[in-house]
């Protein structure tokens, strides 16, 4: 996600790629919630027990407060962007005041009165330009701080409570572990084969599980379940 040129790409865990192994990798990404994720879910084994997958990026786009972190972290930058509007209109008038004077000066008509009280002006015109590209730089890379600091924090809990629920319906399902189907890795899946008969798709199940928490009025967008 970009706010006006403010990068935003958070990064949590490296790990390895092999989902035969009990492995946790997230990529995290500003706006939606990063699908690229390998999810490895290990419960109590027992008698009878599979394996379970799931399509991390269709629960994640499915689950409710993910439109609503990112309608309010829309809302956030909106604000954010609104206190620079006017350092930098200040700036570009500067600016141009600044570029109005120097073509005086290149005047070879002007007098050399007049030349000094333009240059004067200019030398005031640039001390308080400084100052405002300077306020108005630290006030851009407090909002980038803030900003990042609450995308990071809504992710990891966002995160944290797919990763609840896949465990719920996982354990009620006896299942020993738990594969990413959207997880990518180089354009390849991780999981390229999956066969229906031995394993258990709990996708649609860890998406009600999410939703059941969700405001009364909050609809689905087209096309999700």
């Amino acid at each position: 996600m970009q706010l006006d040129g403010l990068p935003l790409r958070l990064r949590e865990g490296a790990g390895s790629s092999n989902a035969a192994i009990l492995v946790r990798n997230h990529e995290i990404q500003i706006g939606l919630f990063g699908p690229d994720r390998l999810l490895s879910r290990s419960c109590e084994p027992g008698t009878g027990s599979q394996n379970g997958v799931i399509d991390y990026k269709k629960a994640q786009q499915a689950y409710f407060r993910t439109h609503l972190e990112k309608a309010s972290l829309q809302e956030l930058k909106d604000a954010e962007a609104k206190k620079l509007v006017e350092p930098v209109a200040k700036i570009q008038e500067l600016s141009e005041s600044q570029r109005s004077a120097q073509q005086m000066l290149d005047d070879p008509t002007l007098s050399d009165e007049k030349k000094r009280e333009t240059a004067g002006e200019a030398r005031k015109r640039s001390v308080e330009l400084v100052e405002i590209q300077t306020e108005t730089e630290k006030l851009r890379h407090q909002s980038n701080l803030e900003l990042a600091a609450r995308i990071a924090k809504v992710q990891a809990e966002i995160v944290g409570e797919i990763d609840v629920a896949i465990e719920e319906v996982a354990k009620l399902k006896n299942l020993a572990i738990v594969q990413n189907l959207s997880f990518r890795s180089s354009g390849v899946s991780s999981v390229p084969y999956v066969s229906a008969d031995l394993t258990i798709d709990i996708t649609d199940e860890v998406i009600a599980t999410l939703n059941e928490g969700a405001p009364a009025d909050w609809k689905p967008e087209t096309g999700e379940q």
